[in-house]
């Protein structure tokens, strides 16, 4: 786990055993969602499958933010954060 990653003060970041998979989880109320290196994306929950937030299908297939360059993990975490606190609304 890139232990350079900025979360929010109380949630936490945990590696999910043998995989390229991390779990942020808020503090109580506690809510997760699963963030992906691998495939650049996250879900809402604990999930290992099915779509990522934002992914959109198309005529041309499946649509989502692409995330590269400089900082990539962090814009990912980013979103998931930015994710979760629209959820405790």
């Amino acid at each position: 786990m890139a232990t350079d990653l900025r979360i929010p003060e109380g949630w936490k970041l945990e590696l999910i055993p043998h995989s390229d998979q991390l779990l942020l989880s808020t503090p109580p109320p506690s809510l997760m969602a699963t963030i992906d290196f691998r495939l650049r994306g996250f879900r809402s929950g604990y999930v290992q499958r099915g779509r990522f937030v934002g992914e959109k299908l198309t005529r041309r297939g499946v649509e989502r933010k692409k995330y590269g360059g400089r900082g990539w993990k962090q814009a990912l975490v980013d979103d998931a954060v930015a994710h979760l606190k629209e959820v405790l609304r």
